[in-house]
């Protein structure tokens, strides 16, 4: 098995006053939203970016990185971002979630890890440690600073001129993310 997947459905209850506690973000998807094809890794189109630890999500086991599959018993594994947030927003202070938080699973061979690039320290839960496949690392790793995006610019492509057909140098600022985000906080 390569990814353990783990399902939670959730009510979450919040006061007037206060928000449900998380970051949606909308994943961008490679092809139109209604050819997004669900897979064990990337499960839907929307996931949390962030919960505040101590808010209403976060008592109720919510996860940075936990993709929503339902929103008051509707499927949005394919539903655009500005629909979710829709949807949360007409649930007014209660909100039923059915979310799935995928992990890779730690007994793959080194070799099919290697290609993955590792998630950022401040990711210090060992559950969202394991997650170097999930699509929030990508995504971060997309959203480092451009100094940390390093680009080698010809040094050593001389001996083979064939290699440096395959160094692309992109700008950092075309590799920002553009998905949208939405603070339900």
């Amino acid at each position: 098995i390569d990814y353990i997947i783990k399902e939670k459905t959730v009510l979450l209850q919040k006061k007037d006053s206060e928000g449900f506690g998380f970051v949606l973000r909308g994943a961008k998807a490679q092809t139109p939203i209604e050819e997004f094809t669900p897979t064990p890794a990337f499960p839907a189109l929307q996931y949390l970016e962030s919960v505040d630890e101590g808010g209403v999500a976060w008592r109720a086991g919510l996860r940075m990185g936990d993709f929503l599959i339902e929103v008051n018993g509707q499927n949005v594994v394919k539903v655009g971002h500005r629909q979710v947030v829709n949807m949360i927003r007409q649930g007014g202070n209660s909100l039923m979630v059915k979310v799935v938080m995928v992990t890779r699973n730690p007994d793959m061979e080194e070799g099919s890890r290697k290609k993955i690039p590792q998630q950022s320290k401040r990711l210090n839960t060992p559950a969202i440690a394991l997650r170097s496949k999930s699509m929030t690392s990508e995504l971060e790793e997309m959203g480092k600073k451009p100094e940390q995006q390093r680009c080698s610019r010809g040094r050593g492509l001389l001996k083979n001129p064939q290699q440096s057909i395959s160094v692309k140098c992109t700008p950092a600022a075309t590799r920002q993310p553009s998905t949208p985000s939405s603070a339900l906080t």
